[in-house]
């Protein structure tokens, strides 16, 4: 198996986790199709008891670790990532369920944890910067302080991943995201567990 199809397995085994909570906590969920997945950014659509209707974005562990995640401002296509969705509530795997975050409380926290470092206050603030450094297929065009050369460096850092190379097909990628850490977002931020 290779990383790619790894890293699907893990997001589909922790979607079925929260699918099968929703179930056993006698709330209503439904998959989002492919589109909504891709382009409205959310996993389970849920209703719980009392009727409420909410778009949930669900996320699995990252690099084996509990403790950080990322957070994505801008999709590898550079459209609109994650954090500016249609989801209502992000929900982080733990190792007893998940605990889960209003994704408006997570876009703010990203223009103040990390934006106000260096001076983004939009989204095309984070795009200009972005061009500003990288080219049309997302390779890094002039040494800067704004992004972060490698995933290690990334925490509360912006970071941008590196063009994919298949068969010697360039494939672009135009992201622009940050390593988070869940401690930190739980100390600052309202939170609620899932289990």
């Amino acid at each position: 198996m290779n990383r790619s199809e790894y890293s699907q397995q893990l997001g589909d085994d922790s979607e079925n986790l929260f699918f099968s909570l929703c179930e056993e906590k006698n709330y209503k969920p439904i998959r989002a199709l492919r589109r909504e997945n891709k382009y409205e950014h959310w996993d389970i659509k849920i209703t719980n008891p009392e009727g409420e209707v909410y778009r949930i974005d669900v996320k699995a562990i990252r690099e084996g670790s509990y403790d950080t995640t990322w957070l994505e401002l801008i999709g590898i296509t550079g459209k609109d990532g994650s954090l500016l969705g249609m989801a209502d509530y992000f929900a982080f795997q733990q190792k007893s369920g998940f605990i889960y975050f209003r994704r408006i409380d997570l876009l703010n926290w990203f223009f103040s944890k990390v934006g106000s470092k260096f001076c983004i206050k939009s989204v095309d603030d984070a795009r200009g910067l972005y061009s500003k450094y990288f080219d049309e297929k997302g390779y890094l065009t002039t040494e800067n302080n704004s992004f972060a050369k490698s995933p290690r460096d990334a925490l509360y850092n912006l970071y941008s991943r590196k063009p994919w190379n298949k068969n010697g097909e360039i494939h672009p990628r135009h992201d622009i995201t940050t390593k988070v850490s869940l401690k930190d977002m739980k100390r600052e931020l309202k939170w609620w567990t899932f289990e």
